[in-house]
């Protein structure tokens, strides 16, 4: 199970640090200890120009990929909110 916070997430007022700790963040301890599904999923939708579409079966995919892998006996589930209804 993934848990805690964004290292942005208290930063409210600064403008210039909340950028910099976003572009920072693949460099960040917390960033890698993420599993690599997640990592690559990050990059890629960072790597998107403008507001591009953003297809949310690729971010379904991409938990259940580190969930399969992290726990292949399926002890733990998406949670009801992120599963598509056709996806089941």
């Amino acid at each position: 199970m993934i848990a805690g916070k964004l290292p942005w997430r208290s930063v409210v007022k600064d403008e210039n640090m909340l950028i910099t700790l976003k572009k920072d963040f693949p460099d960040h301890p917390t960033f890698r200890k993420l599993p690599k599904e997640l990592r690559h999923l990050y990059k890629k939708l960072m790597m998107m120009q403008g507001p591009e579409y953003v297809d949310p079966k690729d971010v379904i995919e991409a938990f259940q990929s580190a969930m399969s892998r992290k726990d292949p006996n399926k002890s733990y589930e998406l949670p009801k909110w992120l599963v598509m209804p056709s996806a089941n």
